[in-house]
């Protein structure tokens, strides 16, 4: 039988009186894979720091994440209220997984996609950026635009090219760990890409922001990286004035590196074509 993917997305209710959930993430499924994107976290990596405040208890959300990431990868699981166990290759996965839920942290069906799904990870990415960072709006997101331009280059066969790649910084006194959207690794980070998604001024953009000018800081004075070796990529806001506002809230982001809006194709492939450059110089040396 022919399945289609589907995904759940996942919801946070801080008042339960007032029922209004807030989008947290989503769970792409295939047949053959499952991929999941959330607020504060990439690849299996959570940053505390970064959970919205909106979430009042953000080691509970750090929990429910794990558990959700964790149930999500396994072989089997089954439903909550008991049942049989379901393979991950059944679109009755979902459903199961969708039973782990509570009031406030919970799974509900977002439906069935009925485009050809390539790449389970690119699906999620896109829900991502169109259901949670977007508020339900249909728009193309920041990723979506930096991973077309990364499909125009060699950058996926290279093995410097690096996407979401892990690393720990000294912020505010303690270990915090981040990830580098896309960067070029040679043993040490020799260029990072960072991704900052601004279609309006909230909470979840100041935190992008802030991520990125702690990480852009750690890099220059851990790894020597000039402003050359640093690019930042922003969605700003369709709104004159509202982006007048943005371009002001990325302060030290215009010092530290390039700034290029994510919707300036020419300039945006560069960033990404400098970046394929390096991969391929280090390759081969």
């Amino acid at each position: 039988m022919n399945q289609s993917p589907r995904y759940l997305i996942a919801q946070f209710v801080g008042d339960a009186m007032r029922m209004e959930p807030k989008n947290i993430g989503v769970i792409a499924w295939t047949p053959n894979a499952v991929a999941s994107r959330f607020f504060a976290e990439r690849n299996g990596l959570i940053i505390q720091s970064q959970v919205p405040d909106f979430i009042r208890e953000p080691s509970i959300y750090v929990q429910w994440v794990e558990h959700w990431r964790s149930l999500a990868s396994q072989e089997k699981i089954e439903p909550l209220g008991g049942g049989e166990a379901i393979g991950r290759g059944d679109e009755r996965f979902l459903a199961a997984l969708a039973s782990y839920s509570k009031k406030s942290y919970f799974l509900r069906d977002g439906g069935v996609i009925l485009d050809v799904v390539e790449d389970v990870d690119d699906l999620a990415e896109y829900l991502f950026d169109t259901l949670v960072e977007y508020r339900g709006t249909r728009r193309k997101g920041v990723r979506n635009f930096c991973s077309e331009a990364v499909k125009s280059t060699r950058l996926p066969s290279l093995r410097a090219f690096k996407k979401d790649y892990p690393i720990t910084a000294n912020v505010l006194g303690k270990q915090d760990r981040f990830t580098l959207d896309y960067s070029v690794v040679n043993g040490l980070p020799k260029f990072a890409i960072q991704s900052v998604s601004m279609p309006e001024i909230s909470k979840g953009s100041e935190h992008q922001v802030n991520s990125a000018k702690w990480i852009f800081e750690h890099l220059q004075s851990v790894y020597n990286l000039a402003k050359a070796d640093l690019t930042t990529v922003v969605l700003f806001p369709e709104s004159a004035e509202v982006r007048r506002e943005a371009e002001e809230s990325l302060g030290l982001l215009h010092e530290m590196s390039t700034v290029v809006d994510v919707k300036n194709g020419a300039e945006l492939l560069s960033k990404f074509k400098r970046a394929e450059e390096l991969a391929v110089a280090l390759e081969e040396h």
